[in-house]
């Protein structure tokens, strides 16, 4: 996707921060711009909005602010803008709002001197009701970026202000101390642009309805602890960090050099053109309302199996158990960044298979990451990593010629806490389900294990099944055993998850 790639890829070489952040920045912009125009139909009689909420964990020092005023530049250029116009417009409202009220005044007045005159009162009363109906009306001007808010104040910007906005912070403590997250009821409705009201004593009813509001925090690890240990239950109990694209990059202090090559302003221009390109279609008189945007047919079916990979990992003990919620929420997560490169790239027609191929991509990284921080990984996938991390530094290079291991040799020289056999041999048999390694044997016989991630198979010698022989050296690859299926691999070889590569 050239146009977000290239306004990526200048952040991050121009702030030396992990592209990670300036691709999280680029793409919070875009769903800040596009919320209001274009909703995505990606199941029958299933439509999202192409709003996000996405949260960052990164450090001090990170140079957060630093990508934001990148990302953000010509969005805060137009809310400047538009607040100078709407200040202009208020003036001007004020003052026919008098006159208005003025002449209602003067009428009624007049009606009821007539009335204590015993005289017809028709003419004026019909005079009264057309006055009436020609109350000036407010014009909203778009002001896309809300930053410090409470709860109710956010509410009432999105019924009068303006119905589309991001809720944008480069410093997460304001959104979590100020309140604004208070109602996360509010949030999710937002995030589904459904229908939400208020009725307080203190203040008029609020009613919001097809409303848009983007979130984009950029908040420090323990801001984010503190605020989970306040809240994370409701957190996570409301279903409303289901609907969160998650990340926290990894850092790039201590390897930023104080010289490095310069980046052409070219590579970043399309992304500005196209958002003001964007941004113009919020200064009429008139809130625009979302378009429909479709999925051609083999997108479509590209979504519906990055759904049905997902089902597959939610049932007890699979990858997604504990999460379930945020996994769920990661086809439709999908369909709304496709609408945002669809958008952001100028295409035309149904969202192609090359956007929502790009999409699913990104949202399945974000699931990874969801996982990694609300999900950690299980002790077996902790055995797992070290175990091949041994197997790499210590076996591969042991027996290269072998291209298999004897199990007595792992069982005597893995890492001291997988040297038990039942551990060591569950952590064997996890990744031969990945298809890191192939057991060959039985636990309690001679056994060896064939590195088939480290080293291409031998050839397979032809035999009928009746001439299997009883036994076999340790070293010599059984005839009989067969090569485990490996799973279909796309050109570039895209893993989602483990064991699941991207059609």
């Amino acid at each position: 996707m050239p146009v977000i790639a290239g306004a990526t890829h200048f952040i991050q070489r121009t702030n030396q921060t992990p592209v990670e952040m300036g691709a999280c920045s680029v793409l919070a912009a875009c769903a800040s711009v596009c919320q209001g125009l274009y909703d995505v139909k990606w199941r029958e009689n299933k439509k999202s909005p192409s709003t996000l909420i996405i949260l960052i964990d990164a450090g001090s020092g990170e140079r957060k602010s630093a990508i934001d005023d990148i990302a953000f530049l010509h969005i805060r250029l137009f809310n400047a803008a538009q607040a100078l116009l709407a200040e202009e417009h208020e003036h001007e409202y004020q003052a026919n709002v008098a006159l208005w009220k003025q002449k209602v005044k003067e009428i009624r007045k007049l009606i009821s001197k007539l009335c204590a005159r015993d005289e017809c009162t028709d003419e004026e009363e019909d005079r009264l009701e057309e006055l009436l109906l020609e109350e000036p009306e407010k014009r909203k001007f778009a002001q896309m970026l809300v930053v410090e808010s409470t709860g109710p104040a956010l509410a009432q910007h999105l019924h009068s202000t303006y119905p589309y906005a991001g809720l944008i912070t480069d410093e997460g403590i304001t959104v979590f101390k100020s309140g604004v997250l208070s109602d996360l009821g509010m949030h999710n409705k937002l995030w589904e642009a459904g229908n939400w009201s208020s009725d307080r004593i203190t203040r008029k009813r609020v009613v919001l309805s097809d409303c848009r509001l983007s979130i984009y925090i950029q908040s420090q690890p323990g801001v984010t602890d503190n605020y989970l240990e306040d809240r994370g239950k409701l957190f996570h109990a409301t279903g409303f960090s289901s609907r969160i694209l998650y990340a926290r990059p990894k850092s790039t202090q201590g390897a930023r050099l104080e010289e490095f090559i310069d980046i052409s302003k070219e590579i970043i221009e399309p992304y500005h053109a196209r958002v003001r390109e964007l941004l113009k279609e919020y200064e009429g008189p008139e809130v625009p309302k979302p378009q429909e945007l479709t999925l051609s047919k083999p997108a479509s079916e590209l979504l519906a199996w990055y759904s049905r990979e997902i089902e597959k990992e939610l049932g007890e003990g699979k990858r997604f158990f504990d999460m379930r919620g945020a996994a769920s929420k990661s086809t439709e997560n999908a369909a709304r960044i496709a609408a945002i490169l669809h958008i952001m790239e100028k295409r035309n027609g149904p969202i192609s298979v090359e956007v929502i191929r790009n999409a699913i991509k990104l949202a399945a990284w974000f699931l990874n990451q969801f996982r990694k921080r609300f999900s950690p990984r299980s002790q077996l996938e902790l055995d797992m990593i070290s175990l091949e991390e041994f197997i790499t530094d210590r076996i591969a290079p042991r027996f290269a010629k072998e291209r298999s291991v004897p199990g007595p040799y792992l069982c005597r020289y893995a890492p001291r806490h997988l040297r038990q056999i039942d551990r060591l041999w569950e952590t064997l048999k996890g990744l031969e389900h990945r298809n890191k390694v192939k057991v060959w044997g039985s636990k309690g016989d001679s056994w060896h294990v064939h590195l088939a991630d480290w080293f291409p198979p031998p050839p397979v010698p032809v035999h009928p099944i009746d001439e299997r022989p009883q036994r076999f050296s340790r070293f010599d690859r059984p005839w009989y055993v067969r090569e485990p299926v490996k799973p279909e691999v796309t050109n570039d070889g895209y893993e989602l998850w483990p064991g699941v590569y991207l059609k």
